[in-house]
């Protein structure tokens, strides 16, 4: 009589909540417990549990747990894994880019793609995709190709000094028709976006603000003063340490 032995498949477990989604009935928790019973249920081994709370899907860098998992596949895949369970393909990952690169590490290393139902088809994947390619995740522009927002997110409110971003105001006629584009500058908390609210409701023109701000920087090319500043700074050795404090100083103030 001969006997035929079977490899047991091994897998990895990864969980991710952000803190809104605790809420709603996938906690780290009950996503951990759903896992593990469809291990259970396809006989497969589970050699390790990575977690990531409150934790965005919008990028790979700010996930340690998911980081730690792909070093170790990518380590010669040392665990031997054949799987990566997850509860859902958001859990994974939010950002396609991000998404399409780790699956193309995982089948590198022979890590089996899973089957789950389609959010949508592969034509229209490939559409976005490309689009992203292409856009890098912002909106195709249509109207004004030539326009850009110079001072979006470098100037300031004087009320909460958020930083004011580019707005257009594009009104169409009654033939069809648009009448030309008219750009502004707004606060960023003019609504409610992220808890907070200014009471800066003035949308100063782009046109009028630009030019203010090249007459300035022309003025300033011109002093001896500010030319000898910039000399100094640009002799000087760079402080990354500071320069990543500041950084963090700002993060710290947008929150």
């Amino acid at each position: 009589m001969t006997t035929v032995s079977t490899k047991k498949q091994r897998c990895y477990i990864y969980t991710r909540v952000s803190t809104s989604m605790q809420v709603d009935g996938y906690s780290l928790d009950a996503q951990r417990e759903r896992l593990k019973r469809e291990a259970a249920h396809r006989d497969m081994l589970v050699v390790g549990e990575f977690s990531d709370e409150g934790k965005s899907g919008k990028n790979i860098s700010g996930r340690p747990e998911f980081t730690e998992m792909m070093r170790r596949i990518e380590n010669d895949n040392t665990d031997n894994i054949d799987y990566v369970l997850v509860f859902k393909l958001s859990r994974f990952g939010r950002n396609a880019d991000d998404v399409l690169h780790e699956l193309r590490i995982m089948q590198r290393y022979e890590i089996y793609d899973g089957e789950h139902e389609a959010i949508v088809s592969e034509e229209v994947w490939m559409q976005a995709y490309i689009k992203r390619q292409q856009f890098g995740g912002r909106r195709e522009k249509k109207y004004s190709l030539e326009h850009e927002h110079l001072l979006s997110g470098i100037l300031r409110g004087h009320v909460c000094g958020a930083a004011m971003y580019g707005s257009v105001n594009r009104k169409k006629k009654k033939d069809g028709t648009y009448y030309k584009d008219s750009f502004y500058y707004v606060c960023k908390h003019r609504k409610m976006v992220d808890g907070r609210t200014c009471s800066f409701r003035f949308q100063p023109p782009q046109d009028r603000i630009n030019a203010e701000v090249e007459a300035l920087v022309i003025d300033a090319w011109q002093s001896p003063v500010f030319l000898e500043t910039i000399q100094n700074r640009l002799n000087q050795t760079i402080d990354e340490g500071e320069i990543k404090a500041r950084i963090a100083a700002q993060e710290k103030a947008k929150s």
